[in-house]
């Protein structure tokens, strides 16, 4: 009798779909949530605007800063700084006002520091709102995972960042044919009086660049305001995070992702 007896027999591993469907399936959850929405408009838009900055930096130096081209490294490791106090005091700050705020205020504080860069023609001037512009971008790159890992099942992190890298791809490449094609092409010898204020090509496609980031923080403030607290991290509440598509709802197409 012992001889006889069998083991249970094992379950079945799952059924592993195909990259495409894995696709779908992360571009069908992306779509349902607002915060996720939110997130990749802003991203997208704000690193078009920063593209076009980073493009067009080496001719905004003589024609606006009448400085040489060759203070450009300094300007970018003003912004480099920036960025790197902006990444440490991130958690600081994000205990206190949440990731999704501090991610909004960056792309608005961003708009604003570019808005007067282009009107800026003094160096030490541009370097100081240089710094300021890589700290609120440091800070809110920061806080990009952190979101998306609360309003994301685990499962699903893989394929959510696969729909974001694209986006983020596409955005540097946009903003570097933009920046051309404005540059070059229509805005080219431009030089236009309002108001007793002088525009010429670059500091008018910074403004338009500002114009985009603008929108961007516009866009994300009342997804991010109108979703759930992320569990533990905003403002110190607790909480599941929701809004459309968080962490506590299944993705359209595969009940029980959330578990």
């Amino acid at each position: 009798r012992l001889l006889s007896i069998r083991p249970p027999a094992e379950p079945e591993p799952p059924q592993r779909q195909s990259s495409a469907a894995e696709f779908r399936a992360g571009i069908s959850f992306f779509v349902h949530s607002k915060v996720l929405v939110a997130l990749g408009v802003g991203l997208t838009l704000a690193l078009v605007g920063t593209g076009v900055l980073d493009s067009l930096f080496v001719y905004f130096l003589p024609a606006n800063l009448h400085v040489s081209a060759r203070w450009l490294g300094t300007m970018s490791g003003a912004i480099g700084v920036g960025a790197v106090v902006g990444t440490i005091g991130t958690d600081m700050v994000a205990a206190k006002a949440g990731p999704r705020r501090l991610f909004w205020v960056g792309l608005l504080v961003c708009r604003v520091m570019i808005l007067v860069m282009s009107r800026s023609s003094a160096l030490w001037l541009a370097l100081v709102v240089g710094a300021v512009i890589g700290v609120a971008f440091g800070a809110g790159s920061t806080v990009l995972e952190p979101i998306i890992l609360a309003v994301t099942p685990p499962r699903m992190i893989g394929r959510v960042n696969a729909v974001i890298s694209p986006l983020a791809g596409m955005a540097s490449v946009v903003s570097i044919a933009l920046a051309g094609a404005l540059a070059s092409t229509a805005l080219r010898g431009l030089r236009a009086s309002v108001t007793g204020l002088t525009f010429g090509p670059y500091d008018t496609i910074f403004a338009f660049a500002g114009l985009l980031i603008l929108l961007a923080g516009l866009a994300s403030i009342r997804p991010m305001r109108a979703a759930a607290p992320l569990a533990g991290v905003d403002g110190g509440e607790d909480g599941v995070a929701g809004g459309g598509g968080g962490a506590g709802e299944a993705s359209p197409g595969e009940p029980g992702l959330a578990g």
